[in-house]
This record gives structure tokens, sequence and C-alpha cells, in this order.
């Protein structure tokens, strides 16, 4: 026995306002179960290209985020940076938290002396971290507009039934 369906199914822009609003929050990605791993690259890019410019070199960085809008959220990275006078900047992650206080960093000249972390601290090292953790919270909040909903809707020809459930 063969049983046919018919659908009624909508463009977003055609749907009335209760239903887009189910749609948009339907698909939110603040309603994923992700922590927004599509964010990874964008971030470690960022970063990367921030600390080039601050004339730092290194092999490898490790980033670290938590952008859920509670406290303890934020940005940082580990990794062993080299400025041009040959000054090593060892930076860890220390704590639960991943934001611009949760490191510990040691500094050494290139005859090994310790050298003090408070102006790599406080000139490079947090404001980079809160303005890449300023920068992600506005990638985050662009991507989960209407407006990057309904561009994303009509690239991909995506279409609701009037409950605003998407049509699959």
């Amino acid at each position: 026995m063969i049983i046919t369906k018919k659908y009624e199914v909508f463009k977003f822009q055609e749907l009335n306002q209760e239903a887009k609003q189910k749609a948009l929050y339907d698909n939110s990605i603040f309603n994923s179960e992700t922590n927004y791993d599509f964010l990874n690259d964008y971030i470690q890019e960022l970063i990367e290209d921030r600390i080039k410019e601050a004339g730092y070199t290194f092999d490898s960085i490790k980033l670290f985020y938590d952008l859920s809008y509670i406290q303890g959220d934020g940005v940082m990275f580990e990794g062993v940076l080299t400025d041009n006078k040959k000054n090593t900047y060892t930076i860890e992650h220390r704590g639960h938290y991943y934001h611009e206080m949760s490191t510990n960093i040691d500094i050494y000249d290139k005859n090994d002396n310790c050298i003090d972390t408070n102006d790599f601290n406080n000139d490079f090292y947090i404001p980079l971290c809160l303005d890449i953790k300023k920068i992600a919270y506005n990638y985050i909040e662009d991507l989960d507009s209407e407006e990057s909903f309904i561009e994303l809707c009509n690239d991909n020809e995506y279409m609701f039934l009037a409950s605003g459930k998407m049509f699959k």
C-alpha cells in the first residue's frame, strides 16, 4: 500500500512572525550542544595573526576558550613565543577556567635570566585575549542573527512548515 502525503511548505520570509521566531529558536547555534566548534579555526587564526603583528614568533599555539556568557568565560592560549631580542615567553594554562588570567607565564632572556612578566601581561597578553573574546562573541552573535539565518535559508533553499519547523 502506498501512502502519499502533501505538505504546504514556505520560505522563511513567507512565515508569520510566530513561525519565524520558532524557526530561529529551533535552529539557533545557542541551542546546540556544541561549544561553538566552528570558532576554533577563526579564533586560532586571529590570535596567530596578532602575535605575528606584534613581532613574536612561535612554533604552535594551543587555543582554549569558553564563550558561554558565564563567569569565568573567555579566551586564552598556551605556547612559547620569542621576541626579536630572543626573549622566550612560555605561556601555560592553569586552573579550571579559560580566560586571560588563567595562565602561568614565564619569561627568560637569551641568557636564561628570568624577566618580570607584568609588562607582557598588561600590555600584550591580557588585552589580546580580551579583544579576541569580544571579537568572538560578536562573531557568534552575527552568525546567530536573523539576517544570517535568512541568508543561510536562501543560499540552501531551506523550506519550513507553517509552524516554523524546518521541512526535511
